[in-house]
């Protein structure tokens, strides 16, 4: 009762509207497709980043004649970025993630990112390693054309190290002025340089077989071995440890005493299958070994890239053949 036929208001029993009219379907869009409405737009996908640089960054400053390399940078205790030296841990595997679209950088060490503490805008304020979220302004740098310097989105505040500091200093944002505490350098991951062992004494081998120690232990010998004479594999065996700190082709020479007996060493290392041998008689000084694969003697040399460790095994087939030392010399 008191209803009239109008859709669009209620009226009370003296004909009077009570409250607003009721919108039609029409107006709701009830029943009508919207796909194609240009007006209805999807929201926007997250920014992707692909890996530019993995290695090191190093603040400019830290690179000097006494440390060339510069220090690395890394997380503390409180996960506050500080700069220490370097040592190849995973707490200093940085890399450096761009989007090609935006131009920004992620910095981030491991699977995380650097970002600001507190998201905050303050100078001063320290950068900390967090959690990746794409699209987090804090957490995106991006370098001026022609610059080495990172300023952060979010703040406008360039990546610096606190006082221009060395070990233990920590990364804050601060106003950009350019100076070299705000210049980084993109290296290669650290690799370390190793002290170099290019002569080892037959007292510091590792023995197998029946060996039998001379002089104070300062030379070695084989004790009554009858092995194949072309094939070394069986018998007395001495290995020798050697670390290269130089890429580069090297020889291998003993200090050998022996009774006029030819081919009485053979070596291998562990680099590759090749097989040299010693086989000039002497009685006692610095030999060569040679190759025993080219026909016609002349010097064993090997290849060894930088920074590598190896062994060199010989097999001492003779008793009355002593060996002092194994020496790698450069060519």
């Amino acid at each position: 009762k008191g209803l009239e036929t109008s859709s669009t208001a209620y009226l009370d029993s003296t004909g009077e509207a009570i409250g607003e009219p009721r919108p039609t379907k029409e107006e709701l869009g009830i029943g009508q497709l919207t796909t194609g409405d240009p007006s209805i737009s999807s929201p926007p996908s997250p920014p992707t980043y692909s890996p530019e640089h993995e290695g090191r960054l190093t603040a400019v400053h830290t690179i000097t004649s006494a440390n060339p390399e510069g220090l690395c940078i890394q997380p503390n205790g409180s996960n506050v970025i500080v700069q220490a030296e370097c040592d190849g841990s995973l707490a200093q595997d940085l890399s450096i993630w761009k989007n090609e679209v935006t131009d920004t950088d992620q910095i981030r060490i491991g699977d995380k990112c650097l970002g600001l503490e507190d998201e905050s805008v303050q100078r001063g304020v320290v950068v900390m390693l967090e959690t990746c979220i794409d699209g987090d302004e804090t957490q995106l740098w991006e370098q001026p054309s022609g610059t080495s310097i990172y300023q952060n989105v979010y703040s406008g505040k360039c990546l610096d190290v606190t006082g221009a500091g060395f070990v233990g200093a920590a990364l804050i944002q601060w106003d950009c002025h350019g100076g070299n505490n705000q210049n980084w350098d993109k290296q290669a991951p650290w690799t370390p340089t190793l002290d170099p062992v290019l002569m080892v004494s037959a007292a510091d081998a590792t023995l197998t077989g029946a060996f039998g120690r001379c002089c104070s232990d300062d030379w070695i010998s084989a004790q009554d071995i009858d092995d194949s004479p072309n094939t070394p594999g069986s018998g007395a065996t001495a290995t020798f440890e050697f670390t290269v700190a130089d890429a580069g082709d090297y020889k291998i020479e003993g200090f050998i005493w022996a009774f006029a007996s030819a081919n009485s060493f053979w070596v291998t290392t562990s680099l590759g299958p090749e097989q040299y041998e010693w086989g000039t008689p002497v009685l006692q000084g610095a030999y060569d070994f040679v190759n025993t694969d080219d026909g016609n003697g002349s010097d064993a040399v090997i290849t060894i890239p930088a920074n590598t460790v190896f062994t060199i095994t010989v097999w001492l087939r003779e008793d009355y053949t002593w060996l002092k030392s194994l020496e790698l010399v450069p060519v």
